[in-house]
């Protein structure tokens, strides 16, 4: 809410766009709508004057220029013919139908596919993931709360939950534990644009399966595997979401991976994906913000690795400490 010693103001982008290349029109709008821009009129589009959107709208105005367009940025404390209420309804009125839009996605779900047939239980969490996503970003430029992403989340994990325990949770034999020795050399194939469970999931292979692994980074779909290779938080991985738990706590249940200290980092990686609120750990929320900065700060998935590695480093160290005598839960049982 507007605060009397805080007065709102604006932040303004006036574009006139060239008629060629032809595909400007349609990137720039894309861009303005990611970014939670209202059009006050065909091209005069409205941020609150706040750090993050005025970088926002300095980008695309830099991009509008380098396409020989043309593109101002003004700031102001009123506009004519709109009060700041006016303004905030224009913002929350382009938010709801948004919202709107992924709850109708959400509601027309088809939860009756065979669950336990791997490729479309995996389709359906993809799908999942992709709104969760979508509700994030969204969340990111609500900037005068609608109200309504609390309610979208709870049924995003409702949904979700219902899927994984309608498709179980399968335990793991000591005779189907997978031996580290056999995980030498490997290729190991995950999506592109790795954030937290694949980084997660790298630095534990990099850390106690495969000594010297290599990392490849694909488009999901229609990716073609080659012999040797293993895929990891992908559909039709051999390491990926299975029932209720994400990808870094399958290959440690996989591999029986009990070194003290790592079902915390499991835990924590689990509440950063899955999303469910399960574990709660002090530390969540703070890890969360740092690979939101690496990812933020890195565009190449192996520098992503790279930078997050010692991070999971003194998780690992400080996780030990917080658990003292505890084996990790994660592998349930002795390597």
């Amino acid at each position: 809410m507007k605060q009397k010693h805080e007065p709102l103001r604006w932040l303004l982008l006036i574009h006139q766009l060239p008629a060629e290349p032809a595909y400007l029109r349609v990137k720039v709008g894309r861009r303005l709508a990611r970014v939670g821009a209202v059009a006050l009129k065909n091209s005069v589009y409205l941020l609150p004057a706040r750090d993050s959107c005025r970088e926002d709208f300095s980008w695309i105005r830099r991009e509008i220029l380098d396409e020989k367009g043309d593109a101002s940025l003004f700031e102001a404390s009123a506009l004519e013919g709109l009060s700041n209420e006016d303004i905030e309804r224009l913002f929350r009125a382009a938010r709801a139908k948004e919202y709107e839009q992924i709850g109708h996605e959400l509601a027309a779900l088809k939860t009756g596919v065979r669950l336990d047939k791997p490729h479309e239980r995996q389709a359906l969490l993809a799908v999942l993931a992709r709104l969760d996503e979508q509700l994030g970003a969204l969340e990111r430029i609500d900037f005068f709360a609608t109200g309504a992403a609390g309610a979208l989340r709870d049924q995003l994990v409702a949904t979700r939950l219902s899927v994984e325990q309608r498709a179980g949770t399968r335990a793991v034999s000591p005779s189907s534990r997978l031996r580290v020795a056999d995980y030498q050399g490997r290729t190991w194939v995950t999506r592109s644009g790795v954030k937290v469970d694949r980084v997660a999931c790298a630095w534990l292979v990099r850390r106690f399966i495969d000594k010297s692994p290599k990392f490849k980074f694909v488009e999901a779909s229609g990716y073609t595997r080659r012999a040797q290779e293993l895929c990891f938080d992908m559909p039709e991985g051999e390491f990926t979401h299975e029932g209720e738990l994400c990808s870094i706590e399958v290959l440690c249940r996989r591999f029986a991976l009990s070194e003290r200290g790592l079902a915390r980092i499991a835990e924590i990686v689990h509440d950063l994906d899955v999303k469910d609120g399960r574990y709660k750990h002090p530390e969540t929320e703070g890890v969360r913000a740092l690979i939101e900065g690496i990812v933020a700060q890195h565009a190449r998935d192996e520098a992503r690795i790279e930078a997050a590695s010692p991070l999971f480093d003194a998780l690992l160290h400080a996780s030990v400490s917080a658990t003292p005598g505890k084996a990790g839960a994660a592998g349930r049982g002795k390597k």
